[in-house]
């Protein structure tokens, strides 16, 4: 009787005191609308290239604040267009990201509005272009292996449970490093992209 009086003090006083951590899982996938940013001047005109964004995350929460940690597989890049789209040049820039963020929830214990901002840092999975269907051509040995950068965003959950919801977001990528690795020419190249993702979390 003494161990369930005081197991259940114990979890009222996990629900009620923000000081303890909640610790929760998650699995999240969505699209990615990314772009590269040329500099200091370009003539070439790069579209969004659309690819997939997909991993999972750790929350470790504190009352209205968390720390995320996320484990991610983006897809990363830009569209030249060519006079007609079977000629489109294609750069594909895929990456293993970690993101690790800080986030302020609100609103009521069911419908959970957030916003979060924080920086990433990736490793390169691919570097190649394709013109159209032909063979893709491989990039990697005139661009870096890993990036950087800030992200920022928000969304909403819904709980099913104190610890188990379903939520989506929307975020921003600035990529910070120049990924393109010339020491001979002055040309900058740096990642950008708009996420959209939906997902699930438990508590742990």
């Amino acid at each position: 009787m003494k161990k369930i009086l005081l197991a259940s003090i114990l979890f009222l006083s996990f629900q009620s005191n923000p000081a303890f951590a909640l610790l929760r899982l998650g699995i999240e996938g969505g699209l990615s609308m990314a772009k590269i940013d040329v500099g200091p001047t370009s003539t070439t005109t790069y579209n969004n290239r659309t690819g997939l964004s997909a991993g999972a995350l750790l929350e470790i929460g504190f009352g209205n604040w968390s720390v995320n940690g996320e484990a991610l597989y983006i897809q990363k890049g830009a569209v030249s267009p060519g006079i007609i789209p079977t000629v489109d040049t294609t750069y594909k820039f895929d990456y293993f990201e970690i993101p690790v963020t800080l986030k302020y929830t609100f609103g009521t214990p069911i419908v959970k509005p957030f916003i979060f901002a924080g920086g990433y840092f990736g490793f390169r999975a691919k570097a190649e272009s394709q013109v159209g269907t032909n063979t893709p051509t491989d990039l990697s040995t005139g661009y870096k292996s890993s990036d950087m950068g800030l992200t920022f965003g928000g969304g909403l959950e819904i709980a099913f449970t104190p610890a188990t919801s379903i939520f989506a977001n929307g975020r921003y990528d600035l990529g910070l490093t120049n990924i393109l690795d010339s020491p001979t020419t002055t040309t900058t190249i740096k990642n950008k992209a708009v996420v959209l993702m939906v997902g699930l979390i438990f508590g742990i």
